[in-house]
């Protein structure tokens, strides 16, 4: 009993050793969307940065800081586009190169929130956040009055206005034309969203973001808001009208603005830009020279499934010289997936990539504007409504929600001309006789022809396609079928005569 007494003493004292074997893992890595700081980074990252900083100091043997990781993280994936205005940091005083730094910063306690005011001297080192609530919205919050407060001598390079604008400034714009999008958020004054709404389109061309209070009747009666927090468009042509959100939420707010029109992901390389400049710039869909073909964002082509399927088999699948094992029950339990969706006319797939392509950004869907249900906001951070997803996919991949437009189906043949002798004049009764007799296409033959649509394969004068083959590579495959069983054959009857010949010969001899 008293030796395992002191294993559990031992193991107490080796989880609270800072660096030891039984201390935690790294609580943040390299692919969490914040700043990992050290001894030899902290002073540079802060000294005369171009951006303010909110640095969470703590210990990976710390059992609040374990806890608190996970919300940090979700914290920083929350602002992540705010970066350029307020960074996001953590450095772990439990490693021993960092216990220095931290004595130099006089970290006691962990965690320890500190930010940093843009373009700092060397001497600073940081304001404590010794606020009680550390929920996200709160310290979302407190990132919004460190960026307003700044003068306008030491703001950020890159942080846009956050205060609001008056009447006498907004309505002058309305009817001007202009090479990007106005958008002004109308909130009441305690209201964080309109400028984190700010803050969110930081990292977006073609679209600049004011915000206005409630309290400016003159500017309320003009644009005719009743309700709060709301969103007025002034668009590039000169046109304004109200913007409808189906939520008065921030992440719908963002979400709208970032898929208008033209409306782009800034690139990197323009990140040196100033704060106007990485607002506001020409609408990149002036720059395309071929025109986009008009969809409905709300419906399924097949086109694109023909196009997928054409790409998967012929692309994908060709650069496999043989498929086993493994591989091939992919390959198998793929096909048979395909098969049930053809024949359920549904699919469950969810779109949740993410990339920095400017010209087609990838964003989280359905958006609001698709399925406003699958959205919620909980504890001021947005989160899924996985059943109202799951309706949403059944409906939105079902059979009468996909279109025919634009598919690759080679069209039908077009029906005989009428001969001119017929055109315009009465049919003999000798005439209307023999057309009763000509034969019709019975219902049987209808039913087909709509079997073979729905299975893919489409019949007409360029021949039957069927998962990317046409009727030429059929032919080809028959031909080659054919002559491979000529050659088998001719391979048997030549062997089994001389089989007999052998035999004969072999007979003889011995006699």
């Amino acid at each position: 009993m008293a030796a395992m007494l002191w294993l559990g003493a031992a193991a107490a004292v080796l989880c609270l050793v800072p660096g030891s074997l039984g201390g935690a893992g790294r609580l943040y890595t390299e692919e969490d969307p914040l700043v990992i700081l050290s001894s030899d980074s902290l002073k540079s990252a802060v000294t005369n940065s171009s951006s303010a900083w909110l640095i969470q100091f703590f210990s990976s043997w710390c059992g609040h800081c374990i806890q608190y990781s996970s919300t940090w993280k979700a914290l920083a994936q929350d602002v992540k586009d705010w970066q350029d205005a307020i960074s996001v940091g953590v450095l772990d005083c439990a490693q021993e190169e960092n216990f220095d730094v931290c004595k130099d910063y006089s970290i006691k306690f962990y965690p320890t929130f500190k930010f940093f005011w843009a373009h700092s001297p060397p001497s600073e080192r940081g304001t404590t956040y010794r606020g009680a609530d550390r929920a996200i919205p709160s310290v979302r919050q407190l990132m919004v009055n460190v960026l307003q407060n700044h003068t306008n001598l030491d703001r950020p390079n890159h942080c846009p206005p956050l205060e609001p604008y008056s009447a006498a400034q907004l309505l002058p714009l309305l009817g001007q034309r202009s090479d990007h999008y106005t958008a002004i958020l109308v909130e009441e004054p305690d209201s964080y969203v309109g400028r984190e709404v700010i803050l969110d389109l930081l990292q977006y061309l073609g679209v600049q973001v004011k915000r206005a209070l409630s309290s400016d009747r003159p500017l309320v009666d003009a644009l005719k808001l009743t309700a709060f927090p709301s969103i007025y468009l002034l668009h590039p042509n000169g046109t304004h009208a109200h913007l409808h959100s189906e939520k008065p939420l921030r992440f719908f707010f963002s979400s709208l603005l970032r898929t208008l029109p033209g409306v782009q992901r800034r690139l990197k390389s323009s990140s040196t830009s100033s704060s106007g400049a990485s607002q506001v710039g020409a609408l990149p869909g002036k720059q395309t020279t071929e025109p986009w073909r008009d969809f409905d964002k709300s419906k399924v082509y097949t086109a694109d499934l023909e196009t997928a399927l054409h790409y998967l088999l012929r692309v994908e699948l060709a650069t496999h010289n043989t498929l086993e094992g493994e591989e091939l029950k992919i390959f198998k339990d793929l096909v048979t997936l395909v098969a049930k969706v053809t024949t359920a006319s549904r699919a469950a797939l969810h779109n949740c990539s993410l990339s920095d392509d400017p010209l087609f950004p990838k964003a989280p869907w359905p958006s609001p504007s698709l399925c406003a249900s699958c959205h919620e906001e909980k504890n001021g951070v947005h989160v899924w409504n996985q059943d109202n997803v799951l309706r949403f996919l059944r409906q939105h991949y079902a059979a009468s929600n996909l279109s025919p437009e634009y598919s690759v189906t080679p069209p039908r043949p077009p029906a005989p001309p009428v001969p001119k002798e017929h055109e315009g004049g009465a049919r003999s009764d000798s005439e209307k006789k023999s057309s009763t007799q000509t034969p019709r296409p019975g219902r049987q033959a209808v039913k087909g022809e709509e079997r073979r649509e729905a299975v893919g394969v489409a019949g007409g004068g360029g021949g039957v396609w069927l998962l990317g083959f046409n009727s030429v590579d059929m032919s080809l495959c028959v031909v080659l079928y054919v002559c491979s069983c000529l050659f088998l054959m001719l391979l048997f009857f030549f062997f089994k005569v001389r089989s007999r010949r052998w035999k004969l010969r072999s007979s003889r001899l011995h006699v």
